[in-house]
């Protein structure tokens, strides 16, 4: 039994010797197109979490410094009410 190639498209490859299945090549491209497509997103998504994570930390450490910052105004406000609270003892001349 002779076995033909299909001559309409040139990717498709004649039977390999005791096999009687017929492959084509493209489909092969478009699973591995796919896979790198799938890797891309992937990475995309990755980097996105990343940048959220970043962000978070980012936000979390300027509000502690915001507090900090606020601790140390009320503080120095109540130094300086002190202060302008003690009568002052001018020296006599």
């Amino acid at each position: 039994m002779a076995t033909r190639t299909p001559k309409g498209n040139s990717n498709l490859q004649s039977s390999v010797p005791n096999s009687r299945t017929v492959r084509d090549t493209r489909n092969d491209w478009i699973v591995f197109n796919s896979m790198r497509e799938f890797w891309l997103w992937v990475i995309v998504v990755t980097l996105i979490i990343f940048c959220l994570m970043v962000l978070s930390f980012a936000i979390v450490h300027t509000n502690s410094q915001l507090k900090k910052a606020d601790a140390m105004i009320l503080r120095l406000e109540e130094k300086e009410k002190k202060r302008n609270e003690k009568p002052r003892i001018d020296p006599v001349e």
